[in-house]
């Protein structure tokens, strides 16, 4: 794509967005419907292909790819969105009708955006479908801009979308960019011209859109961020050892650790604990392979692994660490590291389990990477839960659940600290005073904005 198919893009999605605003919300959700069970059937045949195709392209295995349309026909459930549209716009309605206040006589609404470009990034390809559905729930056009790495699904849904859409209007209203992340005159032009963007992706993702955005284009962010788990000494007693590992196994797997939800590192309440803990993990871990092997692992991920593994062979003849490994191959790695120090991993199923002695240790460290910390997964006693949770939340952690859930969740939670669809739209208020009160409001003040 070069700058003038950009700008054609730009204004053709600029018109498509103006027949969108006026397309109900319930014809939106009845498309998304139809697609939920289109997928759902096994034999449908952009299914069989995204099967057939996914794996090659996104390095997941086969059997991760089908959990992953399972949780795609969840994502397009219209009674699963209902429940996210009445949570996030707070029962205002979208576009129409709105919300009045009588005590205040003030109408409530919430319209779109315009145009809101979609960067994606390549670490779980249902990124796309969060995206899609978004964009077409707040009534935005919707561009989408694959990443490198996984070009195949989003076509995949486009080609989906308008064989549930007979009129076109709503599948009329997303389009694809396709262009390289080097291409600035490209990037300014979308910057120049869109109302919204979305970046998905690591730091210099976000400074390429970031950096001479116009003060009117609004830029959503889900950046860069590192997740973690923490088990104290009660919660390992009371709950047990090998089911507190089962459930650490499972979010370290889901997504082979690509998801940002994916804990990198296990903070475990004594050395004792910690050496007891990792035996149960790398158990669990191997027991988790054979339901759900390991993706292609790329060769600089591969490198950095094996580079930690050297090291941690080294710290576990010096007494100062420990080293478990899949018996062939990268499939897994668990360490045991005794100084304290919380740092990203190369993911593929890499975990570091860190002793600590007082919690105040954690928080320290989640002090040094405040802003990057989304997900924590607990395994503690509920006398402990209460106090643990407040310093986590202090700290800057964005979301705390326990542990064995944190690949999981509700359609309607946060997303890095707050709600997604009232991003992709503005909250317009109308305050007219009825018949027979206006000399009395313009008698009133109160407060003045700048």
């Amino acid at each position: 794509m070069n700058v003038n198919e950009a700008a054609k893009l730009c204004a053709r999605a600029e018109e498509n967005f103006r027949k969108l605003n006026g397309c109900p919300l319930d014809r939106i959700l009845d498309i998304l419907g139809k697609m939920s069970k289109k997928w759902a059937d096994p034999q449908y045949p952009l299914r069989k292909l995204a099967l057939e195709q996914l794996p090659e392209e996104t390095g997941f295995s086969a059997e991760m790819i089908r959990l992953g349309l399972k949780e795609l026909c969840w994502m397009f459930e219209p009674r699963v969105l209902r429940k996210k549209i009445a949570t996030e716009l707070r029962g205002i309605p979208r576009a129409k009708g709105g919300f009045y206040n009588y005590s205040t006589q003030t109408e409530f609404t919430w319209q779109p955006l315009g145009t809101v470009l979609h960067v994606l990034s390549g670490n779980v390809f249902l990124v796309a479908a969060g995206s899609l559905v978004e964009g077409l729930l707040t009534g935005n056009a919707t561009i989408l801009k694959p990443s490198s790495s996984e070009k195949i699904f989003p076509r995949l849904l486009l080609k989906s979308l308008r064989e549930c859409d007979k009129e076109g209007i709503v599948s009329g209203s997303v389009e694809l960019a396709d262009y390289s992340s080097s291409q600035a005159d490209v990037i300014a032009e979308f910057k120049k011209r869109v109302d919204g963007i979305v970046v998905w992706g690591g730091e210099e993702a976000v400074k390429a859109y970031r950096d001479g955005l116009p003060a009117r284009t609004k830029l959503v962010v889900f950046g860069p961020k590192l997740s973690l788990a923490v088990a104290t000494q009660e919660g390992l007693r009371e709950q047990g050892v090998k089911p507190v590992a089962q459930r650490l196994a499972w979010d370290v797997s889901i997504w082979d650790q690509n998801a940002c939800t994916a804990p990198q590192a296990c903070f475990v309440e004594g050395a004792a604990n910690a050496g007891i803990l990792a035996e149960a993990l790398a158990t669990s871990m191997k027991e988790i392979s054979r339901k759900f092997p390991p993706g292609r692992l790329d060769p600089d991920t591969a490198a950095e692994i094996r580079k930690i593994r050297t090291v941690f062979e080294i710290a576990e003849a010096r007494k100062e660490g420990r080293l478990l490994e899949a018996e062939k191959g990268l499939d897994w790695t668990v360490v045991v590291d005794n100084n304290m120090n919380l740092e990203p991993s190369p993911l593929h199923r890499i975990i570091k389990i860190i002793p600590f002695g007082s919690f105040d240790e954690v928080i320290g460290q989640l002090g040094r990477m405040r802003g990057y910390i989304q997900t924590v997964g607990l395994a503690v006693s509920p006398g402990e839960r209460k106090e643990i949770v407040a310093k986590l939340e202090k700290s800057g952690a964005l979301r705390i659940v326990e542990m064995g859930s944190m690949a999981g969740g509700n359609i309607d939670d946060p997303h890095d600290g707050s709600y997604d669809l009232p991003q992709l739209m503005n909250l317009v208020f109308t305050r007219v005073p009825l018949p027979g009160e206006l000399e009395q409001g313009a008698q009133e003040v109160r407060g003045l904005r700048v």
